[in-house]
């Protein structure tokens, strides 16, 4: 069986293939990359190295090549190739090289979810199964690294700052879905979705959290979506950006990312790291109790 990883040289990739190092021989496991340059942290690794660009459909089909399951890995938005095309792109590729399943990392709910992040994700799990490649939709709800800009900046005393209100998240750490998406790669009946997260909080309830992992006393402020935009851009923030960030926030605060399940635990085999021991985890050691 030859596992192939997608933009393998990216944080989540690297992760999987170090996980999937534990489960299998090197010599079973193909990284692919954009940029072979920043491949060289695999080089000693015993994976065999391969150049595909989303945006290029001949590379995918040549790295595909010979491979039964392929962690697919979503991507962003390409200036010259869209996001939902580059995605087509790889399961017209995994289809063409007679890929066997495909696990695919999506987005909290997305045939339902109302925020624009979705978008993409439904499109692209449509296309998967109008392609008939059987595959696995990995629905990964919210890194908590996401958060770290956030978490850092309070535990120096810096107000913790929201505009989610009451809206909960359903945060896990980066590297548990990456060994969720392995544990499903290698699966012998993987389900067709996966609600991976972590136990759903608020944004309250995090702040709660990292006080207790730091030891340390800061306000929390709860405030409105346009005060959190204009926050963001006194910080600095490109406009743009600023609004996309707030905008979102009020999509926590409508449920989009309110979506628990026990998939993480049942495909890890174990409970996800609780709140404060996942920042604990992530924080610079300087900043901890």
């Amino acid at each position: 069986m030859k596992y192939l990883i997608t933009t393998a040289s990216g944080k989540l990739g690297t992760m999987a293939i170090n996980h999937l190092l534990k489960k299998v021989a090197p010599e079973d496991i193909i990284a692919t990359v954009r940029d072979l340059s920043k491949a060289k942290h695999l080089e000693n690794s015993g994976v065999q190295i391969r150049y595909a660009d989303y945006s290029n459909p001949e590379s995918l089909v040549k790295a595909f090549t010979g491979v039964d399951r392929v962690l697919f890995i979503s991507t962003f938005e390409n200036p010259e190739v869209s996001r939902v095309n580059q995605h087509k792109n790889v399961a017209n590729a995994a289809k063409e090289a007679g890929v066997q399943f495909i696990a695919y990392t999506s987005l909290a709910n997305a045939k339902d979810s109302a925020t624009y992040l979705a978008a993409d994700h439904r499109e692209t799990e449509q296309y998967l199964i109008d392609s008939q490649i059987p595959f696995s939709s990995l629905r990964n709800n919210w890194y908590l690294e996401n958060e770290l800009a956030l978490l850092s900046g309070s535990a120096q005393g810096k107000p913790f700052v929201y505009a989610a209100k009451e809206g909960r998240v359903c945060w896990a750490l980066e590297r548990e879905y990456a060994e969720a998406a392995v544990n499903v790669l290698i699966s012998e009946n993987p389900k067709t979705i996966y609600e991976l997260g972590g136990t759903a909080s608020t944004y309250a309830e995090l702040a709660t959290a990292l006080k207790e992992a730091v030891q340390n006393d800061f306000e929390v402020l709860q405030v409105e979506e346009n005060i959190y935009k204009d926050m963001l851009m006194k910080a600095g923030m490109p406009e743009q950006f600023a609004i996309s960030l707030a905008a979102f926030q009020n999509d926590i605060e409508n449920g989009v990312l309110d979506v628990p399940s026990s998939d993480l635990k049942d495909v890890l085999g174990r409970n996800p790291a609780t709140l404060t021991e996942a920042i604990r985890e992530i924080l610079p050691e300087n900043l901890l109790a």
